[in-house]
């Protein structure tokens, strides 16, 4: 199966807690202050291929710290990678003790960015750095956010066993009496993933249909388009993640015109590179020339086709534990402000001896299309005629044509999208559910049960002193 890759790239990763315990003390004055943080990570890390599952875990390969000011300069930064892995082990265990830092009243974490940002830079530049990376981003990098704007409580700073960034002694650091601001940071990853598992192409079936208020029933047989690719639209190509009051923007919108599918992938021009947000079985020369996914052979295989996309969320939110232990008041409502994602299955119909029937609703048939077939009454009405022309098969360029998903449910609810969040969804694919465009039908468009699987995230707590 020929894949071409994503958008964006994910696997998720632990951020666990530190914390320091003693009595609250009096203000600590302005000036020069020394920070610890402690980031705790799994010991084992795996990739995850284009089209596994997601995996447990992932590496951790650069951390990023900044401190900044009130109007969110960056007064200081700090790297930590593998060319200096001994603080980037300290740093995933007892933790680092940052020293000198003045005029700072803000921290900012972000893991496994490629494109650091430095002192005198505001933050809301992470935005373009995030805009430039995440695109080409490999699968096991996904990046991590969060921050604290509110460095309080003060406390006691009595640890003497966090070594300082710079390796300088500790036996001196803190002194006696010093104080410490605390600050927690969630850090959660900034993308959320949809993973495809079964595809079925439904060949032959019935379904009740109600047209202007009346029902009907339609039986299909030999309906064997074969599925040639799958797309996703309607997705922020960045996010403002650490800009106010907008968070995101460089949307792309779902196409009107049915000429934006050139050889597997979307047209150029669309956005950089128009070879993301694809997986399909172009196989060429020509604009429409496709093998078809081995649909057989692909449920079988425990495999899935994932896409991933950014979902707005407020990054200096904290944890809101609930009875039920979970996190889940980042979003409320709609996050996208109606730009919800949507995934386009695209199919190629080849085989001419597609039936169907329609007919008039006959409860006493059980919806049962042997029984209609013997004992069902066709429909001759105009609305029995316009049920007729759905179930045909709508053609566009290079008979091509799309079964459109633009929301999710979950337990027969639409859900609210969420950071960090894996969605998964097997769909079954009807002739009803088919139109020549990337815009579902009102009545007919598909909707996806899913599962939803958390990604790990805790919380990460640095020590203000």
């Amino acid at each position: 199966m020929k894949l071409r890759f994503l958008l964006l790239a994910v696997a998720g990763i632990g951020m666990l807690a530190c914390s320091k315990d003693g009595a609250e003390g009096p203000a600590v004055p302005d000036g020069s202050k020394s920070i610890v943080l402690k980031i705790a990570l799994p010991q084992t890390t795996r990739a995850i291929s284009s089209d596994d599952p997601y995996g447990n875990s992932t590496d951790i390969s650069q951390i990023d710290v900044y401190f900044t000011n009130d109007n969110g300069t960056i007064e200081q930064s700090y790297r930590i990678d593998n060319t200096n892995a001994t603080n980037l082990e300290a740093i995933k265990g007892a933790g680092l003790r940052f020293t000198g830092l003045e005029n700072v009243t803000r921290v900012y974490c972000v893991a496994n960015s490629k494109t650091p940002l430095h002192a005198g830079t505001s933050i809301k530049e992470f935005s373009k750095a995030l805009s430039e990376q995440q695109p080409t981003m490999d699968q096991n990098a996904s990046i991590f956010v969060g921050y604290d704007a509110d460095i309080t409580p003060i406390q006691v700073d009595d640890d003497t066993s966090i070594p300082n960034y710079d390796g300088t002694p500790t036996t001196d650091v803190p002194e006696a009496g010093d104080q410490v601001y605390n600050a927690i940071i969630q850090i959660r990853p900034m993308i959320s993933r949809i993973e495809w598992g079964k595809i079925t192409i439904k060949s032959e079936g019935g379904e009740k249909i109600t047209e202007n208020g009346k029902n009907y029933f339609v039986v299909w047989k030999n309906w064997t388009p074969k599925l040639t690719g799958i797309y996703q639209s309607n997705v922020y190509l960045t996010s403002k993640i650490f800009a106010d009051p907008d968070r995101v923007d460089a949307l792309f919108a779902t196409p009107a015109s049915m000429d934006q599918i050139v050889r597997g992938a979307w047209a150029a021009g669309l956005f950089t590179d128009p070879a993301t947000l694809a997986y399909s079985e172009y196989v060429g020369p020509g604009d429409y020339v496709y093998n078809g996914f081995d649909l057989t052979t692909y449920n079988a295989s425990g495999k899935c086709i994932p896409f991933h996309f950014f979902v707005p969320f407020d990054a200096s939110l904290t944890p809101n534990i609930d009875n039920d232990g979970s996190d889940n008041d980042i979003n409320t409502g709609d996050p996208f402000n109606g730009n919800k994602p949507h995934w386009h299955f695209q199919l190629q119909y080849e085989n001419p001896s597609y039936t169907y029937t329609v007919y008039e609703y006959n409860a006493g048939l059980n919806d049962n299309p042997t029984e209609y077939e013997t004992s069902g009454v066709e429909a001759t009405d105009d609305d029995g005629l316009k049920v007729s022309v759905d179930f045909a098969y709508p053609l566009g360029p290079g008979n091509l044509a799309y079964a459109n998903v633009d929301r999710l449910l979950q337990s027969g609810t639409e859900i609210t999208y969420q950071p960090g969040k894996i969605y998964k969804a097997d769909i079954t694919i009807a002739p009803f559910n088919i139109t020549s465009s990337f815009t579902p039908t009102t009545d007919y468009n598909v909707i996806v049960n899913v599962s939803v699987v958390d990604f790990e995230s805790e919380a990460v707590t640095p020590g203000f002193n």
